[in-house]
């Protein structure tokens, strides 16, 4: 994962570079030398991309220089966004900024900043040739996951259940070896675990070795943890397999149903769930391992609760006995008794919900390097989401976050610094107003507010966020009024809630600039006066709509009849391809 992000990193850098040379500023003297030996270099970084890509799992310089190469990407990265960030602040083109006060001392420190990160970047390039990577390779071959490798050594004194399943599958291959002349092929869905790697990469030696230690011989082998659907990838390698003697078989685990359909040339097997027996005593030894909270008869019965709701799946039970081997107290296990994620209907979610709550109440978020992404937030139904006694001072401090998802308010003071913020989610929020920092997110595109019930105001400055794209309102019932001036976010292309004001700039009108997509309310048309003022809305023009909502309630006044209403329903007509239409208190 990590090369790809470098790869994207890079395209990003050459992406803000090229856009830097195309817009209308004058990059001159040093500043411009240092970008475009920057630009230079990356291009040649990018060219050996591909090759250390392939080598990286196999050598721990070349794993360390992409680490490095990583880090000085998301660097310069920051050093390029403050360039734009600050002049854009100023005006719609960064030409602008330079007729400030001190374009010179401006690009003083712009040079400085970009020379000494293009010395880093050139030191690391430099590198590349010691490492022997070359350019120009060509497509990469695929490697497996290292985090799911398994082995065939497993201690069998801590494998719970199962005997029944495996004496069966065992009286089937016994059964089939002595009448089938092929190669019986089983598949058991639902299990994980076994793994061999080999040094070989190409094909067809592949392929020959695996014919030369079969051949003849009479084989049971175990394909563990298989996920890959590919029937071609599939036949290729029963080609080889079908070598073995008369009566071999191959076991298949995978957790995928059409993988065991692929696959088996016998009806598969599909584990169910562990018993209840099986299950406290997969917990216990989880839980209880150490013997640590072992007699506490109080934690016992919490605990088998626990295994109740994790109704008899392993990964989950593995999961919560790993959470709670390292408390104590009994609220720690009431907490985990009486979350919310048991309450999860799908079972693939809920399983999810339990891991997930394992990298959470054990990390102190304050001792983080600084931070990209920034999610916090409570869906998962635990009552505390992290180790930070000053959420506010904290995420003031992640001055180059680009993504913040947090479910509490938040003061004015926390988004002061974020000027690279792109995306920001308050989903489920309390708050009656945001606050009005919001407004100087120039960078922000998304700003999700799904499900805030108590919001009745947005900032007044929202239209000065000139690249905002999406602003998701669904949910927000107790909005009054839109802020003044929307009309002006040109840039935005969703927007799904819209609440016409009395006030100058709060009209519907504010709405005839902006290509909307698909889904819109529009609430309050009571205060919309007349059939001109509807007709400016231009919903005859927004093509790309395929939802609309119209209602003529206002959380400011009660509906008041304006003997006008047919003819501003007939002035909001929509473009012919709308697909569906609402219509409430008219």
């Amino acid at each position: 994962m990590a090369d790809a992000l470098v790869s994207a990193l890079v395209s990003t850098i050459l992406n803000n570079l090229d856009s830097l040379f195309r817009e209308e500023v004058r990059l001159a003297g040093s500043l411009k030398t240092e970008l475009e030996s920057l630009q230079s270099t990356f291009t040649t970084i990018q060219a050996v991309l591909r090759d250390a890509e392939q080598k990286r799992w196999k050598n721990e310089a070349i794993k360390n220089w992409l680490g490095k190469l990583e880090q000085a990407a998301y660097d310069l990265e920051d050093v390029l966004d403050d360039f734009q960030s600050e002049a854009r602040g100023s005006g719609s083109k960064l030409s602008t900024f330079f007729s400030l006060q001190n374009p010179l001392l401006f690009r003083s420190i712009m040079a400085r900043r970009v020379k000494s990160a293009r010395e880093r970047v050139d030191a690391i390039a430099a590198e590349r040739i010691k490492l022997h990577l070359e350019t120009g390779v060509g497509e990469a071959v695929i490697e497996g996951n290292k985090d799911r490798e398994t082995s065939s050594l497993v201690a069998e004194s801590e494998v719970i259940g199962r005997a029944d399943e495996k004496g069966e599958m065992v009286s089937m291959i016994l059964s089939n070896a002595t009448h089938h002349d092929g190669l019986s092929v089983y598949a058991i869905c639902g299990m994980g675990g076994l793994g061999k790697s080999c040094d070989i990469q190409e094909l067809d030696p592949l392929q020959r070795l695996l014919v030369e230690k079969l051949v003849g011989k009479r084989v049971l082998i175990v394909l563990d943890d298989v996920w890959s659907e590919s029937r071609d990838k599939w036949d290729r390698l029963k080609q080889a397999l079908q070598s073995g003697g008369r009566g071999s078989a191959v076991i298949v685990t995978t957790r995928l149903e059409k993988v065991a359909l692929m696959m088996a040339t016998v009806p598969f097997r599909r584990l169910g769930c562990l018993s209840n027996d099986d299950s406290w005593s997969l917990f216990k030894q989880r839980v209880f391992g150490m013997g640590t909270n072992e007699g506490n008869a109080d934690l016992e019965t919490i605990g088998r609760q626990i295994v109740q709701r994790c109704r008899g799946v392993p990964l989950a039970i593995k999961a919560m006995g790993s959470i709670l081997s390292s408390k104590s107290q009994e609220t720690e296990w009431l907490n985990v008794r009486d979350s919310e994620i048991w309450d999860l209907e799908d079972e693939g979610s809920r399983i999810l919900a339990v891991l997930s709550s394992s990298s959470r109440n054990i990390m102190d978020l304050s001792k983080l390097p600084p931070l990209r992404s920034l999610i916090l937030n409570s869906n998962y139904g635990f009552r505390s989401t992290s180790n930070i006694s000053n959420p506010s001072n904290f995420i003031g401090n992640q001055k180059y976050v680009r993504v913040l998802d947090f479910h509490d308010g938040l003061s004015n003071a926390a988004f002061k610094s974020l000027k690279h913020l792109r995306y920001l989610r308050l989903f489920g929020s309390n708050v009656k107003a945001l606050p009005e920092s919001i407004s100087s997110l120039h960078n922000l595109q998304t700003l999700n507010l799904q499900c805030c019930i108590s919001l009745q105001m947005l900032p007044n400055g929202l239209k000065n966020l000139k690249n905002l794209k999406y602003l998701d309102l669904r949910g927000c019932h107790e909005l009054i009024s839109m802020p003044v001036g929307l009309g002006q976010l040109t840039c935005l292309r969703k927007l799904n809630k819209f609440v016409v004001g009395k006030e100058k700039g709060r009209g519907i009108d504010e709405l005839k600039e902006l290509a909307l997509e698909g889904e819109l309310s529009i609430g309050g048309l009571c205060n919309v006066k007349n059939s001109t003022e509807a007709k400016n809305a231009n919903l005859i023009e927004k093509k790309n709509l395929r939802s609309l909502g119209l209602s003529w309630r206002s959380k400011e006044s009660t509906h008041q009849q304006h003997g006008n209403d047919e003819e501003v329903l007939d002035a909001l007509q929509p473009h012919p391809s709308l697909k569906k239409l609402r219509i409430t208190y008219y």
